[in-house]
């Protein structure tokens, strides 16, 4: 007997695999309602609902709401001490009254809400509603605590201005003073103001300046002065809130103010490795230091570093002692010969046709490439596939540590402690007689400074390509900070030192 097949038709299919997608994958919110909690004391604490599997995460497609109407009260402030939802997908709503049809006072999700965020009703009853979809984010579901007070008494704070900008301030300096004043009506409680990190607070010009402050209560009216000083302890941006309440009453200052990123020479944290031989910078602002064990990165301003050594497969290759950036490409001088990256340094290729091995620097000026090896400098103009000798005045098989190349002037230095100097931009090479007897390991550059790091000699420091001067010593006690292996600059002009003890910067322009 034949058998018969039944076809689907495609426009069937294409529905019925919609179907299973939407089913496995769409997010749908509020499946899963909580009981409705309702609230009437005159205070409390609630919290979002407890995992129905027993972790830290709150459940998936909950629809929970609770209902704040205390007694007597005729004014409702709330807010939270934890906050932690996937931002824009499970959220927080608040409504000023019973009902989902009240007024929306504010909807809140992620992780940037703290105890400065207060949220205050016109009346006396509130509505709390937590939404969330059916994904669960374990990097952030991990739920939120909320505060309530309530008054029988409407009371008002404000503050004017209410928006401070310090502008910038150097680490270890305090701002000029900037001040508003806070005006209250049936206050009830002690007003109660709170400062974030970064930021004091004062009644008068020259009083004792802290934290938080009191102002008492219990009084039809109040106006004072409020006296605000930021002192960063940090680098920075200080966007913040400095917080003013009294019971349900509430307002805000918003302060903002910078510290910038570098203001003097001043000890970094890693890279956890041998000393630093070579430093340099992209256009990104990410970071490169070359070791004995390889290149490390930092895109946090030199706060944290990442090892990155693939395609550097032998022990030659990993003591890396020059680091050269050209457009979106990095080169490396390693005591194997020149390796490129052309992918922000996360792997290596050799490129080293025509080059000696030992390779001390690698600079970049324009499209051309000079290596300064062993056996004098090589150029290469054909990103690095082809190297060529240009040592026209040197002498023979002079031992080249560091190079340095402006538009009208190029250095050469050399492990005897003597400095080249070209004019044209490397064909020939004079001996320049200005520097002090140091070796030169390194240069660096901004604008028209120029930096050499030298080894036990700390930094020489010179505008335009004039007379050299050295830097003042540090205060430091370790002697291996005075020997400078490395120099990198950013866009903004930090100059970082790679130096046996580590990585040291400066913001004005290596002075101090």
């Amino acid at each position: 007997m034949m058998q018969k097949h039944f076809r689907f038709p495609s426009w069937l299919l294409s529905c019925i695999v919609l179907f299973a997608l939407c089913s496995s994958t769409c997010a749908i919110r509020a499946v899963a309602d909580c009981p409705t909690v309702i609230l009437t004391a005159k205070d409390g604490t609630f919290s979002s609902p407890v995992s129905s599997q027993g972790d830290i995460h709150y459940d998936t497609q909950l629809r929970c709401q609770w209902i704040l109407k205390p007694t007597d009260a005729k004014q409702i402030r709330l807010w939270f001490s934890d906050f932690a939802t996937e931002e824009n997908r499970d959220v927080v709503r608040i409504y000023d009254g019973a009902e989902t049809t009240a007024p929306l006072l504010a909807e809140l999700s992620g992780s940037n809400i703290d105890e400065a965020t207060s949220v205050v009703s016109t009346g006396g009853e509130m509505l709390v509603e937590f939404l969330t979809d059916n994904l669960r984010n374990i990097d952030t579901d991990f739920g939120w605590r909320a505060h309530y007070v309530s008054s029988s008494v409407r009371s008002i704070l404000s503050a004017t201005p209410d928006n401070l900008d310090f502008g910038v301030v150097v680490l270890g300096k305090i701002s000029a003073l900037k001040s508003c004043v806070v005006t209250g009506f049936r206050i009830t409680d002690d007003i109660r103001i709170a400062a974030p990190r970064g930021y004091l607070l004062a009644l008068s010009p020259s009083g004792a300046f802290s934290d938080t402050l009191f102002v008492p209560g219990n009084r039809d009216s109040a106006t004072f002065t409020l006296y605000i000083q930021f002192t960063p302890p940090t680098v920075g941006d200080f966007d913040k809130r400095i917080s003013i309440t009294s019971r349900t009453a509430f307002a805000v200052v918003d302060a903002q103010g910078i510290a910038p990123p570098a203001i003097y020479w001043e000890p970094m944290t890693g890279p956890y490795t041998a000393s630093i031989l070579c430093m340099a910078a992209d256009k990104d602002d990410d970071v490169y230091a070359g070791t004995h064990n390889g290149v490390y990165r930092s895109n946090t301003n030199g706060h944290a570093w990442i090892q990155s050594n693939e395609g550097l497969s032998n022990n030659a290759a990993l003591s890396v002692r020059g680091i050269a950036v050209l457009g979106d490409e990095v080169f490396i001088g390693t005591e194997d010969g020149v390796y490129k990256s052309s992918n922000g340094g996360k792997s290596w290729q050799s490129r080293s046709v025509g080059c000696p091995k030992f390779v001390h620097t690698i600079v970049v000026k324009g499209d051309t490439l000079l290596a300064g090896t062993d056996q004098g400098i090589f150029r290469s103009t054909d990103d690095g596939e082809l190297w060529k000798p240009l040592n026209n005045g040197l002498k023979n098989h002079a031992d080249v540590t560091a190079i340095f190349i402006s538009e009208n002037i190029t250095f050469a230095a050399t492990g005897d402690s003597i400095l080249y100097r070209s004019t044209n931009h490397g064909e020939t090479w004079t001996q320049d007689n200005t520097f002090g007897k140091h070796r030169i390991d390194c240069f660096g550059q901004h604008k028209d400074v120029i930096l050499a790091g030298t080894q036990g000699g700390w930094i020489y420091r010179s505008e335009n390509g004039g007379a050299w001067k050295k830097l003042d010593d540090l205060t430091l006690p370790e002697d291996g900070w005075q020997y400078v292996l490395s120099l990198a600059t950013d866009k903004d002009g930090v100059f970082y030192a790679g130096t046996e003890e580590g990585v040291l910067r400066s913001g004005d322009d290596g002075k101090t």
